[in-house]
């Protein structure tokens, strides 16, 4: 299913059901993992920090199906580059909310498209052509597509709500369009001796948030 489709399907599921339709919006932190973590890890990541993705989303919610978009983001420690870097991480999702949107015990399931990349803060630090000083390379500097799956529950407080949800990851090529960078890889030489990438992203995520519903 590609991005237009599930916009198509969703934007269709709204108006059908647009009498119920309710805006959210919030904050959350992602942590992304290729191998399930304990509860007490993934505790000890979320208050140390480390690798998490931090950042907002929105969402459009029906009576039950709802269209969201999210942008997480972790700043890049790349030793000894002057410049500032970031790493992104944006979601594209259709959600079900079982009992709806503003219910107090709130289950849902997503299903979407996301990517990963890695990108310049100021777009004026990429290279420059040492002649023309015409900006060089490519923006982002590596990326990685993927798609979702995610089951999550949430508890709503009238406009306030808490939630947390767990998701599968799959890559969907190995970069980005345009870009032969992957984002996530593994690096190993073949029979020549040639430098040889596999490309993949973390198999699981676990996000937390807090929303206002409108």
């Amino acid at each position: 299913m590609n991005k237009k489709l599930l916009i198509v399907v969703a934007l269709a599921a709204l108006v059908s059901g647009g009498a119920f339709a309710q805006l959210t919006f919030g904050v959350t932190g992602a942590l992304h993992m290729d191998q399930q973590l304990s509860a007490s890890e993934i505790a000890s990541d979320f208050k140390s920090g480390d690798n998490i993705y931090y950042g907002g989303f929105i969402e459009i919610i029906g009576k039950h199906i709802g269209l969201g978009f999210s942008m997480n983001y972790s700043p890049a420690t790349v030793v000894g580059a002057p410049i500032d870097l970031n790493n992104w991480d944006d979601n594209l999702y259709l959600s079900y909310h079982f009992f709806g949107g503003r219910a107090f015990l709130d289950p849902f399931f997503e299903f979407g498209l996301g990517a990963f990349y890695l990108d310049y803060v100021n777009a004026s630090d990429r290279p420059k052509d040492a002649q023309t000083g015409e900006l060089i390379g490519t923006s982002p500097i590596s990326a990685s597509p993927y798609w979702f799956g995610a089951f999550g529950l949430g508890l709503n407080f009238g406009p306030i709500g808490l939630f947390g949800k767990f998701a599968f990851n799959g890559v969907i090529q190995s970069h980005w369009f345009g870009n032969d960078i992957p984002y996530y890889g593994t690096y190993s030489q073949d029979a020549n001796g040639d430098w040889v990438v596999t490309p993949y992203v973390p198999q699981y995520r676990v996000s937390f948030g807090v929303k206002l519903i409108l």
